[in-house]
């Protein structure tokens, strides 16, 4: 099981018009230990995020303005990782399976039982924990890469993709005395001692898929 999310982490954005319902929710959230931040609409939630936000959101569907569904998608044009709980006031399976389609990551009816909205945050928080995780581990093995120069990076490459020595010195014109002051740097770079180490890496930052 992965790790939840730290304190710090724990932000649960609601976002509905209905004032009871904001109060209600980030009262719940409170009493778990979780911050809270309240928004009457779409547009005010929207308007708030700098793109640092670590948390989850519990979205209404029916909102004035900019619906859930609409909210939704303007999240996911914006590359924004937040878990979105959708939340409506009439059970639709169609809109709840449309919602799930979209990118939300659960589907809830009014009135919620309180363990489940509880356990819904909760793998939420625990998803977005994930993702932020990796975006880090990427993020970290990207750059190990682009700290090579030209030539350790042209080394990497044929390492990465199965090359000796031996194949790498002839791909790139290189004696295989160069080849090795070469793949030495490029361990060191990355950190790591063994070429298994350096395919890691490319998997982590992305340069190769599985």
């Amino acid at each position: 099981m992965s790790k939840p999310a730290s304190d710090s982490e724990k932000t649960v954005f609601v976002v509905d018009d209905d004032a009871g319902v904001r109060d209600s929710l980030c009262e719940l959230m409170a009493a778990a230990g979780i911050d809270c931040r309240a928004f009457a609409s779409a547009e005010a939630f929207l308007e708030s995020l700098t793109g640092n936000e670590r948390g989850c959101v519990l979205l209404d569907e029916a909102l004035p303005g900019l619906s859930g569904a609409e909210t939704l998608g303007i999240l996911c044009e914006r590359g924004v990782h937040l878990p979105v709980i959708m939340i409506t006031a009439h059970g639709d399976v169609r809109l709840a399976v449309t919602a799930m389609r979209a990118g939300a990551w659960d589907f809830l009816e009014k009135p919620w039982a309180r363990d489940s909205l509880l356990a819904a945050v909760d793998g939420a928080l625990r998803h977005e924990h994930d993702i932020h995780l990796r975006e880090q581990k990427q993020a970290d093995a990207a750059a190990r890469i682009a700290d090579l120069t030209p030539r350790e990076r042209q080394v990497f490459d044929r390492l990465v993709r199965g090359d000796t020595n031996k194949q790498v010195a002839r791909r790139l014109d290189l004696s295989p005395r160069t080849v090795e002051f070469y793949r030495a740097k490029v361990l060191e770079k990355a950190d790591t001692d063994n070429v298994a180490g350096l395919v890691r890496l490319a998997f982590a930052s992305g340069e190769l898929k599985p």
